[in-house]
């Protein structure tokens, strides 16, 4: 992680590390990159977020419709 190039983002994102919304610091420090593979992932806690912010549309990507499947 320490050898790739992190530019800021240009949409928000909701970190599933935290479970809220990504700060530029976070996405563009390997340490973060690092805890995204190795930390539990947030999903629920993900999502609550977007729920509050009002969101209503969610995209999959992925190699199959894991999330999908759950709805």
């Amino acid at each position: 992680a320490t050898t790739i190039t992190y530019h800021p983002p240009h949409t928000p994102l909701i970190s599933t590390v935290t479970g809220q919304l990504a700060t530029t610091q976070q996405l563009t420090s390997p340490h973060y990159w690092t805890q995204q593979i190795r930390q539990p992932v947030r999903f629920t806690d993900a999502l609550t977020t977007l729920h509050t912010a009002g969101t209503t549309t969610h995209l999959e990507i992925g190699p199959d419709t894991v999330l999908t499947t759950l709805t």
